[in-house]
């Protein structure tokens, strides 16, 4: 997926399994009971790779990359 966004700082949100610990890119969060999770990303000018990854408790581990485009 790719996307050109113009403001420097983005919400990077999703759904998974219930309490799967998440990882997008180096900031590492939790889903809740309903498996959203959200976090604060900031974008670098130009093209932003975003690698969200998500473990659960058994241990199965699943990812998706992104590209954002910052564009100021």
């Amino acid at each position: 997926t790719k996307s050109t966004v113009h403001q420097k700082i983005i919400r990077v949100a999703g759904k998974t399994v219930p309490n799967a610990e998440v990882f997008v890119n180096e900031i590492e969060t939790k889903a809740n009971a309903g498996g959203v999770f959200s976090v604060i990303y900031t974008l670098e000018e130009g093209e932003n790779f975003i690698l969200v990854g998500a473990n659960d408790e058994f241990g199965n581990y699943q990812e998706v990359e992104i590209s954002v485009f910052y564009e100021g």
